[in-house]
């Protein structure tokens, strides 16, 4: 009676009416005709927002079941797509089609489209992830893959998409399509660094069980854009062996100098550049890593140490006598930090530079080894060495010095006394001449 009185008298009164209505259905949810009046007014007055909040209203009443309830179901969708251009309005209803099993997959696929033309990609992850919960039968791979990459590139959410990948992962190990999506997060740069640590973790296990040895370098060098010096050092290391493994040891060597630049004094480091070089025969990649650590060193014995290494490979394996002497001469330089190494170094000089017309720079390093000597008979045998150094150098006076230096430290030293003599002949020849 009150319906009949109202639609006589105020039928023509929208928001009267749709109070009614709503009065009217809080009274009798069932009343099929009440909805119907409702429906039918807010459809006429273009009211489309309304009308969906009636169905989602109505349909919340559980007791509404069976035929009557998919049809109300499919007006929403229908009404939320067609009428209303608001297709996110018609999740409810699809979830539940979807679970009862009712939804036609052209409909869903209908509506995958319509929501990701009007970019509502919150919604269309919704309605994927009903799909998912509902256990609808499609390719659920594949499916997750989508949503991870929605997850990553539109919505933003990194982490998920991780998630949903680490699921793919474990249903096919290895998958292809997935460790492509776990590199571009791993690439990313907005995405924070543990979490592309986490990915770099992922694609490590899942490449090697899939055999795609080259494929982990990708993405260990991929790794080395944001890893603090720890982190990279230990990618550097990584990186090295997995390079000497596929044979490429240029590139192996250049990631062990990248490690030893970081750490100078790592010793496995270094022992692994000696054996690529050994195998490859790439000596001057050697000691390029081992100057390149040197400058990096903080510790002057380490530096001392490095560059001692590299004279070595100059003078020994490149015969670079030039380059592997300029650096004897920085190991001198250090010998307060390092003195038998200092020692080592000038030993190697005084060697390289015998008979080499170069007497001022072998004089120096045969003296740095006398004054490091402790056994008499090896400092006199230097001794012999320097003298002929300054004679060839017409200092006759330095001659008779080194050697009555000698006979201050051993007075009854005949052989010191036998040159200290014939120094003072050479000075008085020598003054003669002048």
């Amino acid at each position: 009676r009150v319906h009949a009185f109202h639609e006589r008298w105020f039928g023509d009164d929208l928001e009267r009416m749709r109070r009614l209505f709503a009065q009217l259905l809080d009274a009798l949810p069932g009343a099929e005709w009440a909805f119907e009046g409702l429906s039918a007014r807010l459809t006429v007055a273009g009211r489309w927002d309304e009308l969906l909040d009636a169905y989602e209203e109505v349909l919340s009443d559980r007791r509404i079941a069976g035929p009557r309830r998919e049809r109300l179901l499919r007006d929403a969708v229908h009404v939320a797509k067609d009428f209303a251009d608001r297709p996110e309005r018609a999740l409810f209803a699809l979830r539940e089609l979807m679970v009862s099993g009712r939804l036609e997959a052209g409909l869903a696929r209908a509506f995958e489209r319509c929501l990701r033309e009007r970019g509502l990609y919150r919604p269309l992850f919704s309605l994927w992830q009903a799909t998912l919960e509902a256990k609808v039968a499609v390719d659920e791979r594949a499916l997750r893959l989508e949503l991870s990459a929605l997850l990553s590139k539109e919505l933003g959410e990194p982490r998920a998409a991780l998630d949903e990948l680490r699921t793919v992962l474990a249903m096919a190990p290895g998958d292809a399509a997935a460790c492509a999506l776990v590199f571009e997060l791993l690439a990313r740069d907005a995405v924070p660094p543990p979490l592309r640590l986490e990915a770099l973790a992922r694609l490590r296990l899942h490449h090697d069980s899939a055999a795609r040895p080259r494929d982990v370098v990708e993405a260990l060098e991929a790794a080395l854009g944001f890893a603090d010096k720890e982190s990279a050092a230990s990618l550097h290391r990584e990186l090295g062996s997995r390079r000497a493994a596929l044979g490429e040891s240029s590139r192996a060597m250049e990631d062990y100098a990248a490690l030893l630049r970081l750490l100078p004094g790592d010793v496995d480091g270094r022992l692994q550049l000696r054996l690529l070089a050994e195998r490859s025969g790439e000596h001057e990649r050697h000691a390029r890593a081992l100057e390149g650590a040197a400058q990096t060193a903080t510790s002057q014995a380490e530096r001392a140490d490095l560059l001692l290494s590299a004279m070595h490979i100059h003078a020994r394996e490149l015969w670079q006598i030039d380059e592997a002497v300029a650096l004897g001469q920085r190991v001198m330089a250090l010998a307060h930090s390092h003195p038998t190494v200092a020692r080592d170094a000038a030993l190697c000089v005084a060697e390289l530079l015998a008979g080499k017309d170069r007497e001022a720079e072998r004089l120096e390093a045969l003296e740095r080894l006398c004054a490091s000597e402790e056994h008499a008979h090896v400092r006199a045998a230097l001794n012999v060495e320097i003298a002929a150094a300054h004679r060839a150098l017409g200092e006759h006076e330095r001659v008779l010095s080194l050697w009555e230096a000698e006979l201050s430290r051993a007075p009854d030293d005949e052989h010191a006394l036998s040159h200290a003599i014939e120094a003072c002949d050479e000075i008085g020849r020598a003054a003669g001449r002048e």
